[in-house]
């Protein structure tokens, strides 16, 4: 990851400061702006108070305020449904790709940090922050793969096995809900377009399999 030279500054205001890009996690906000003389800046403020942080460039501002936040967003206590991939696991400064729900608006973000490339995108369903944050697993996952590093070579197809599995897991949710719409409406059964039967042929498997899904229960 590249290194960006911050330096706090105690000598400004919020009032000295027009605010050029804003981001919020949680109870935590990241800004990036510039004083009424040319300073950019990164504006951080926390449960800790507000802190300030002089940077050379726009650019560079933004890329730190970037990494701070990612960095935030890495080691935030995740809720249940949130997943991480990273290699190794239990260091906060790798690259890793993830999906955060913020617990105070419920909003759905996937994280993706490989070397320098950092993205931070907003999501309207966790489905949308899944599938781009297993995009970004399986990117890393070659990186791994092609570092010539034995040790994270290893983790390699960990991370692509858990990204799939995370992947295929969400889809049965998603066909399973389609399938009881379908009951609902009409569309599966003896007078629809579809019986259950042919159904279970057409996934792989049983009436008992359609039964159980049709019931609302975990497809696995």
């Amino acid at each position: 990851m590249e290194t960006i030279a911050a330096e706090e500054i105690n000598d400004i205001t919020l009032e000295d400061i027009a605010i050029l890009e804003e981001r919020t996690w949680i109870d935590e906000t990241y800004s990036v702006g510039a004083t009424g003389y040319g300073q950019e800046v990164v504006v951080i403020e926390s449960a800790n108070g507000t802190e300030i942080f002089a940077v050379d460039t726009e650019e560079n501002a933004r890329k730190w305020m970037l990494q701070q936040l990612a960095g935030s967003m890495r080691v935030t206590e995740e809720p249940t449904a949130d997943i991480t991939f990273s290699w190794p696991a239990h260091y906060s400064d790798v690259d890793f790709a993830a999906t955060r729900t913020d617990s105070r608006t419920g909003a759905y973000y996937s994280v993706v940090r490989i070397g320098d490339r950092i993205e931070i995108e907003e999501h309207d369903n966790a489905e949308d922050a899944l599938v781009a944050a297993t995009q970004g697993a399986i990117e890393l996952a070659h990186k791994l793969n092609e570092s010539g590093d034995k040790v994270k070579q290893i983790g390699a197809p960990h991370i692509l096995a858990r990204a799939y599995e995370a992947r295929a897991k969400m889809w049965r949710m998603v066909s399973g809900a389609r399938i009881r719409t379908a009951k609902q409406e009409g569309i599966i059964g003896r007078a629809g377009q579809i019986t259950a039967t042919d159904l279970a042929a057409n996934i792989g498997g049983s009436r008992g399999l359609v039964n159980k899904i049709l019931a609302g229960e975990d497809w696995t």
